[in-house]
């Protein structure tokens, strides 16, 4: 692997605001044949496929989120980066935190694809309706309840115990 941008490297060629989550360029960039493809103070990287700010430095790729901890920490997140309020392309400081894989399951919406509706609750075979919180894979609090009001809010109650801040039950 490529070593990663050093912090001097960064902050001599983009600058960051926290405030509003954006890179912009220091000096004008150039082509490997001269031609300049991006002015001084212009807005660097773009949208991926999935929704994250992504920019390329020096031939190299990186997200947005993970080099606004960078640029402001001045280390690589040791962790994953998790943005609060869900919008992938919101490269604030305030809304960037360190988050572990549990954690980071734990702050997304529901799934698309949910039978029934509610984030960690499915309709078991018994026809009660199961409160699931998961952890690394394994069920960690499971708890069965006759209607589907209470199940949501025994996972509500479980994932908040659970993942403190990160929780998010719709």
């Amino acid at each position: 692997m490529t070593a990663k941008i050093s912090i001097e490297r960064l902050r001599t060629i983009l600058s960051y605001d926290p405030e509003i989550g954006l890179f912009r360029w220091r000096a004008d960039k150039f082509s490997s044949r001269g031609q300049l493809v991006a002015r001084e103070g212009s807005q660097t990287g773009g949208l991926n496929a999935d929704g994250y700010w992504q920019m390329v430095i020096d031939g190299q790729h990186y997200y947005g989120h993970r080099l606004a901890w960078f640029y402001v920490y001045g280390e690589w997140p040791a962790r994953q980066i998790d943005h609060d309020n869900l919008i992938k392309s919101d490269n604030r400081i305030s809304n960037l935190r360190l988050a572990g894989y549990s954690e980071q399951r734990a702050n997304q919406r529901i799934r698309k694809d949910s039978g029934i509706g509610v984030k960690g609750v499915y309709l078991h075979k018994s026809g009660l309706y199961c409160a699931r919180c998961m952890r690394k894979g394994m069920p960690t609090h499971n708890s069965y309840h006759h209607s589907l009001d209470e199940a949501a809010q025994a996972y509500a109650a479980a994932s908040t115990k659970m993942y403190g801040e990160f929780a998010r039950s719709e």
